[in-house]
């Protein structure tokens, strides 16, 4: 399918074969030329088969996280290979040990993921996923499901850290934001699935499930992932991220594709002339904007209750005395990956930044009626005429966490970082491996989460599940005005046009700062 052509733009990042010079400031204000703005069906054949095994992944990942509410529900009541069922301390580590996995999976994958490539990295991640299984299944003390815990918790912070970066190099910029709702809508799709089938099969019968749906992503690993063009190219091999570009961009005008390849590999090295040290990343203009929005958005889940919600549905449901606590985990769970349905039309209308701080503004909402709740049940109030008050508060807070918060988090983060923000590669060849933006983040995030994890359940129960849940208000309150004021609007631009944006806007902040210092 032919599209129309836009006229060249002078930025950075136009056609040239060698080194580009950094454009005067005036320059950047342009955006940079969007090489393909429309696609055709088979330019969207070509992209989903190459997401198709990271979509895969992703659903075993939903599976692995809500197995900490089914599975661990199966051993306490006698079922599995332990002669007797875990004790509390070690139910909590089962379930926190999962989030600690992540800090992991992302510094294990941090080299792979500069020298070997994107592609290899989603693979490890699989890798790991068939580790947790395999230890789970031969399991015969918490030890072993310790060790299979944190592997799989492993398996997610390899796709949290580095599929949105994936999926946003190869994807054309309408693709990019439906590719990773995709992706978003596929993990809880894996929990309510583990929900669904929990009071159904046994322990055993529950463990095999999501073994069928790995062995199908290691398959279409090994035939259909493609590396990403972004990659290639900061490893000089133009050739190939021309060869992937095209195939990628099936149906697209044949000079539109080659503007593109021209677009990034000028973009690309930019970026790496002005960051050729680890000390050197953050300090081209806007490229620290971008890095702190992402830090922010990437490690707060934790602080926002997201995670703490998703592994322990039911005993929420248990100690607020709601009826029918399964049921009640699975409609929330179902109403979030609804609601990622609804992101997906709203993503393109709205634009990133309000729907995330108004999303995000609803969540600080249910947080609040949450700890309202718990606190009059603390103080001895009768709450009996508002036990319907906890469902729905985790039905409005999934459902704006769905609509908004999560999906949005994740195209932040694969349209703001720089290249030598994910992983420097200098123009000398070695590639330096340092915790850059994207790792770092999901440290923190598997930290957050392993204590926020390990201590919800003994403060609740020790001094009130309101403090929690008030923390989680703030959090969200904190997001919210974050948002309006900090993140850019990133809707309909190719990933060279975002960071001429924040360029823009970083040069624009310090000429204005140098014309104030010059009048007084």
């Amino acid at each position: 399918m032919a599209a129309e052509v836009h006229p060249k733009s002078p930025t950075p990042g136009g056609l040239h074969d060698g080194p580009l010079e950094a454009a005067p400031p005036a320059a950047t204000t342009t955006p940079a030329p969007l090489a393909v703005p429309t696609v055709g069906w088979r330019s969207v054949l070509c992209q989903c088969r190459a997401a198709a095994a990271l979509m895969f992944q992703t659903l075993v990942q939903g599976m692995a996280q809500g197995w900490s509410s089914s599975g661990v529900d199966k051993l306490t009541h006698g079922e599995g290979p332990f002669p007797l069922a875990p004790k509390s301390p070690e139910v909590s580590l089962i379930v926190s040990l999962f989030e600690l996995g992540l800090l992991i999976g992302s510094v294990v994958s941090l080299p792979v993921f500069t020298h070997l490539g994107r592609r290899h990295t989603l693979r490890l991640g699989a890798l790991f996923f068939l580790a947790n299984l395999l230890l789970t299944y031969f399991a015969t003390s918490a030890g072993y499901l310790y060790a299979a815990r944190l592997l799989s918790g492993a398996g997610m912070g390899v796709n949290f850290t580095y599929s949105s970066i994936y999926l946003g190099e190869l994807a054309t910029p309408l693709m990019r934001s439906v590719l990773i709702l995709v992706m978003t809508i596929l993990a809880p799709s894996g929990q309510l699935l583990s929900f669904l089938l929990a009071p159904h099969l046994d322990y055993w019968q529950l463990l095999a499930t999501p073994a069928a749906l790995l062995a199908v992503c290691v398959l279409l690993h090994l035939l259909w992932t493609p590396e990403t063009p972004y990659f290639l190219t900061m490893h000089g091999r133009h050739q190939e991220a021309e060869k992937v570009l095209f195939r990628l961009r099936r149906g697209h005008d044949h000079g539109l594709v080659l503007l593109e390849v021209a677009s990034i590999r000028g973009s690309v090295e930019r970026q790496l002339s002005e960051a050729q040290s680890w000390r050197q990343t953050l300090s081209p203009p806007g490229v620290r904007r971008g890095a702190l929005i992402v830090m922010v958005l990437s490690s707060s889940p934790a602080l926002f209750g997201v995670t703490t919600v998703l592994s322990f549905t039911k005993h929420i449901f248990d100690v607020a005395k709601t009826p029918h606590a399964w049921l009640s985990s699975d409609l929330v769970i179902g109403v979030k990956i609804v609601m990622i349905f609804v992101a997906m039309f709203l993503v393109e209308r709205l634009g990133r930044r309000v729907q995330l701080s108004v999303t995000a503004f609803i969540n600080f909402a249910a947080m609040l009626a949450m700890s309202a709740y718990f606190l009059c049940s603390h103080l001895g109030v009768n709450v009996t005429p508002a036990e319907w008050v906890p469902l729905a508060a985790l039905i409005v807070f999934m459902a704006s966490t769905g609509a908004g918060v999560i999906p949005v988090s994740h195209i932040l983060q694969g349209e703001l970082l720089s290249q030598p923000a994910k992983a420097i590669f200098g123009q000398s060849g070695s590639a330096l491996d340092k915790m850059l933006v994207a790792p770092a983040a999901a440290v923190v995030l598997s930290v957050s989460s392993f204590l926020i994890q390990m201590f919800f359940k003994m403060v609740g129960d020790s001094a009130g599940y309101y403090i929690p849940f008030g923390v989680y208000a703030c959090t969200n309150l904190f997001i919210a005005l974050f948002a309006l004021l900090v993140v850019p609007e990133t809707r309909g631009r190719t990933l060279v046009q975002v960071q001429d944006q924040l360029r823009a806007r970083s040069l624009g902040l310090s000429a204005s700062r140098r014309n104030l210092l010059h009048i007084h």
